[in-house]
């Protein structure tokens, strides 16, 4: 029976890693001997570029090298083989799981409603990239899942730096060599009105909101054609559907939706999707769950009820799969039928009121 082991790399640089990674992949397919990448990570703190490998081995002990250049050190921990074979399963060698196999990125993918698109993605057999500029708390999600056996990793990513974001990609073609799914999730506001919103409360909303989704189908696009099809999620908003009295907001989301639109007419020659999903009214950290203003906005929502990250999660799960594999350039509102509600007056006045 073989042993199992994890084995944890530390190298001085994402150039030496790299070429561990290929030179090593290469051996093991001469050797025809199983091993798997669980987990690459890297932050601005630390220099240090930490490899996680999962490998198996027969008697003659053999395993990946040790002493390859630029390797600061390794670490060995022994394995139970179901343990092992978690990872494996979350692959989707198994057959299991909608995404099982693929490579996912998603920004703002530490707390909120990109956490629970991580988790989920993972469950369901996607290696995932968690990218966020909440370097604690993303860390502390990715090692929560690998903990259980799943693919994550955390990235440091501000998304309104195209040079960031060129590195990101870079990364994960060294290590993964491949990209399936981007949710351009990241996302912020001011809920300032337009007379109160300063230009560079304008600047950084849109930047953040509009731009780096831009930034991000740029420098994604290309290893996404190599890997041969993709989904691109961008999460708008249901103030991007319907008037908004939040002006800046509501302009980057409306943008979000042309921006969408072009990019799918654009990728869909080279078999990348590109839809829009619209949040409505949802628990997250980025809104004030106990103000008049989400008050109002939950009480005018048809459900009856403010939505939960789970259930962003799961739409997004659908869109990022095959089974949306004819779907492409939609606006896909989840939000218990608040959008339907737009040709109503009654609901703005209510809004400006309680702003």
């Amino acid at each position: 029976m073989p042993t199992y082991e994890l084995l944890r790399y530390h190298f001085r640089s994402p150039e030496t890693a790299a070429h561990f990674l290929q030179t090593s992949a290469s051996h093991d397919r001469r050797q025809d001997r199983g091993t798997e990448t669980l987990g690459i990570s890297a932050s601005p703190s630390d220099p240090t570029i930490v490899v996680e490998i999962v490998c198996h081995t027969d008697e003659s002990g053999a395993r990946p090298a040790t002493d390859a250049p630029g390797i600061q050190r390794v670490e060995t921990l022994a394995l139970e083989p179901r343990a092992a074979g978690v990872s494996e399963a979350s692959r989707g060698r198994s057959g299991q799981g909608r995404l099982a196999g693929k490579v996912a990125l998603i920004t703002g993918g530490a707390r909120g409603q990109g956490e629970a698109e991580a988790r989920l993605f993972a469950q369901h057999g996607a290696h995932v990239y968690i990218c966020d500029v909440l370097e604690e708390e993303g860390e502390k999600l990715a090692a929560e899942l690998r903990g259980s056996g799943l693919q994550a990793d955390f990235r440091f990513l501000d998304v309104t730096d195209a040079e960031q974001w060129s590195r990101t990609v870079a990364h994960i073609d060294a290590g993964a060599g491949r990209l399936d799914v981007l949710i351009n999730n990241a996302g912020i506001n001011v809920r300032h009105q337009l007379t109160d919103t300063t230009s560079e409360e304008w600047d950084r909303i849109v930047a953040v909101n509009t731009k780096g989704q831009m930034l991000g189908m740029q420098a994604c696009a290309p290893l996404m054609k190599r890997s041969g099809n993709g989904s691109i999620i961008n999460i708008g908003s249901t103030a991007g559907i319907m008037g908004h009295p939040v002006a800046a907001y509501s302009a980057s989301k409306w943008a979000v939706r042309g921006l969408t639109k072009a990019a799918a007419m654009e990728l869909a020659s080279s078999g990348i999707r590109v839809n829009a999903m619209h949040p409505g009214v949802v628990e997250t950290p980025m809104v004030d769950a106990g103000s008049r203003v989400f008050a109002e906005l939950r009480s005018l929502t048809p459900l009856g009820r403010a939505a939960q990250p789970s259930e962003m999660a799961s739409a997004a799960l659908f869109l990022a799969s095959d089974e949306a594999s004819f779907i492409t350039g939609i606006d896909l509102a989840v939000d218990g039928g608040f959008s339907e509600l737009a040709a109503y007056g009654e609901v703005w006045k209510r809004l400006n009121t309680a702003l």
